[in-house]
């Protein structure tokens, strides 16, 4: 099950990479989208914005038939940007958040990846200034829904 997730979380990364663009309508482009950074006070080693995917842990079975396992998925989107003026932080962060609703919004249930059921938007569970730096992040909680075994 966890090079399942693995391989979903990959393919996530990949298609954040690939969809989120200005040319595409987005009104922010992440120049780096990768799975978690380890230390929030490294960022200045990745090009800004940046955009991580990053797997809570939180996995829950939801349903089982003799050959299927259906499970939601609980990933945080962080997404962090260089800032200079404190007015650019809720710009940035608005921005952050629309393009990941945007590309939520614009998926079908296997863009990602053929066992992902659905993705739902959960909300933003923090914002703000990241204390010691001069960026600021979002983190925006979704819920993945995939299964394992014979299609549902």
């Amino acid at each position: 099950m966890a090079s399942l997730r693995n391989t979903i979380k990959e393919a996530i990364v990949s298609d954040l990479k690939q969809d989120i663009k200005l040319s595409a309508g987005y009104d922010i482009a992440f120049n780096d989208v990768r799975g978690l950074v380890p230390n929030l006070i490294d960022l200045s080693k990745y090009k800004s914005p940046l955009l991580e995917v990053v797997d809570t842990g939180n996995e829950t079975q939801v349903a089982r038939s003799s050959s299927k396992y259906l499970y939601t998925w609980d990933i945080i989107l962080r997404g962090s940007t260089k800032v200079n003026q404190r007015v650019d932080i809720s710009e940035d962060i608005n921005k952050m958040t629309s393009a990941v609703k945007q590309w939520i919004d614009g998926k079908t249930s296997t863009d990602i990846h053929a066992n992902v059921l659905d993705i739902q938007f959960e909300g933003i569970t923090a914002s703000g200034q990241i204390e010691g730096t001069n960026y600021s992040a979002v983190e925006i909680s979704t819920r993945f829904i995939y299964y394992i075994g014979s299609d549902f």
